[in-house]
């Protein structure tokens, strides 16, 4: 990353987070608008039922297309810290996770090449299904496909981004990512030019959709 693509990006992250935290704060506001209700109470019955409830999605995959959800969802979950870590890196170059236990990083970077190509297909099926087979309880908004654009934007952009950088040598890990490695052998020349149009592509993507969340109908 050159100097100038750091300050720009720096000055771009800064605003979106300025941004985000102001959706948050107009949220909480909000919520503080309602009637005071002890949370406290039943402590291990309240965590027992985010854990099966929130990460386990248990209500949503009774549905029948409850367990593309989940996927998803876990997707994302895997993906946090590979995200964390690429942010840090725009406004600190050098900055990395693989300070981590070494095999604890190398199967962090597997585990998200694996669930980017799992949420890309899930995106897929779910596109199809909104167009072609979409049950009655679900509206089709612009929403939805926008949101569904943005996922497989974040998804393509970050296997561009990774299979540039494997081409180019600069992906220490490139060995432990399948996919990611399977897609150098269509990286033609320009390596150098598309892997910084791949990352400058998720990060406003990433930092876009952080903001446009707060929006939509997918708050929850």
């Amino acid at each position: 990353m050159s100097p100038i693509e750091n300050i720009l990006f720096v000055i771009i992250f800064t605003c979106a987070i300025a941004f985000f935290l102001k959706n948050v704060f107009r949220l909480v506001a909000t919520i503080c608008l309602g009637r005071s209700e002890n949370r406290f109470d039943s402590l291990w019955s309240r965590f027992g039922a985010m854990l099966a409830y929130g990460f386990g999605q248990l209500r949503v995959v009774k549905e029948k297309f409850g367990y593309n959800h989940l996927l998803l969802f876990w997707g994302f979950m895997t993906l946090v810290l590979v995200n964390f870590e690429f942010l840090l890196a725009g406004i600190f170059p050098r900055f990395s996770l693989d300070f981590l236990w070494f095999p604890l990083y190398n199967l962090l970077m597997f585990a998200a090449d694996i669930m980017s190509l799992v949420v890309l297909c899930c995106v897929v099926v779910a596109v199809i299904r909104r167009t072609f087979y979409r049950p009655a309880h679900i509206d089709p908004t612009a929403d939805a496909y926008f949101i569904l654009t943005l996922v497989a934007g974040l998804m393509i952009a970050y296997f561009g981004m990774g299979a540039c950088d494997a081409k180019l040598g600069e992906l220490e890990t490139a060995s432990w990512m399948p996919i990611t490695s399977m897609l150098t052998y269509f990286v033609a020349d320009g390596a150098n030019l598309w892997a910084r149009i791949w990352w400058w592509l998720h990060a406003l993507i990433l930092l876009f959709f952080m903001n446009y969340l707060p929006y939509s109908k997918h708050l929850h």
